[in-house]
């Protein structure tokens, strides 16, 4: 399945084109689904998992955040509570 198979499903409020060019950005281009990065912030590690860059503290028992569809659902919680607002550089 391409990217757009999961991401641009009826059950996501998101527009199409921008979920497709917010993790375009938020894998550097790879659209790669165990794309991972990390920052310290507030006194805190974090890291950023998965097509959508999911935020979550700590270190492990994140790994069902690369599925790609289970990263989406994340993300449109997300995007259902908050818009683009977690996605402040890529999804704007």
């Amino acid at each position: 399945l391409g990217i757009a198979a999961v991401v641009c499903r009826a059950e996501f409020a998101w527009p199409c084109e921008w979920a497709i060019s917010t993790i375009d950005c938020e894998t550097g281009g790879t659209f790669d689904p165990n794309a991972h990065g990390h920052e310290y912030y507030q006194g805190h590690w974090w890291h950023f998992v998965g097509l959508w860059q999911i935020a979550i503290q700590g270190h492990g028992g994140y790994e069902w955040l690369t599925d790609p569809y289970r990263n989406t659902v994340e993300a449109n919680l997300k995007y259902l509570a908050s818009g683009a607002a977690p996605w402040p550089v890529c999804g704007q």
